[in-house]
């Protein structure tokens, strides 16, 4: 017998963590963005076919997704296991599941440390390397993140504030009602 909790238990904080919408968990398994919603959420209406096509473009195995005892790893830990999985398939892991680090990068900022309110006060880089490594288990360089935020500052989403002795703070940009 499959538990559904435990399906669901498993499967959100994969996408959480590969930053994965429905949409586009959609289109890297080729089955429809209601399927992957009712698949997320324990509701009826997909088939166990289904349910095998989804996770294994994800890297995982029924047995494992199945189980009360599956412990998803953080970002890097999940990345190797997802790769040694297609590894171990002859296949090649598809580009669509690891995003260059700069698009990852930009996505966290705009969907999770704005709208969370992270970035509601300045913060120095080391604050925002420490929560990125703590909150989603990404260990980043430095420049890759000052370098998100320097064009996400172009843009007018991030405000980059010099102080005397601590180089700079970044923070969301008030918006303008």
């Amino acid at each position: 017998d499959i538990s559904k909790s435990n399906i669901v238990d498993n499967l959100k904080p994969i996408s959480y963590t590969l930053l994965l919408s429905h949409l586009e968990l959609a289109e890297l398994s080729g089955i429809s963005k209601g399927s992957i919603i009712k698949i997320e959420s324990g509701k009826k209406g997909y088939t166990i076919d289904t349910l095998i096509i989804f996770i294994d473009k994800i890297g995982f195995t029924l047995p494992e997704i199945t189980s009360e005892k599956t412990k998803i790893p953080e970002y890097d830990q999940l990345k190797n296991k997802i790769t040694q999985y297609y590894n171990s398939k002859g296949n090649k892991v598809p580009e669509e599941l690891f995003p260059n680090l700069e698009h990852k990068v930009k996505k966290l900022v705009l969907t999770r440390l704005i709208p969370d309110g992270y970035l509601r006060k300045p913060k120095t880089l080391s604050e925002i390397l420490a929560y990125f490594k703590d909150e989603f288990g990404f260990t980043l360089k430095s420049t890759s993140l000052s370098n998100t935020l320097i064009r996400l500052s172009e843009e007018g989403i991030v405000q980059i504030n010099k102080t005397d002795s601590t180089g700079f703070r970044y923070s969301s940009k008030k918006l303008k009602k």
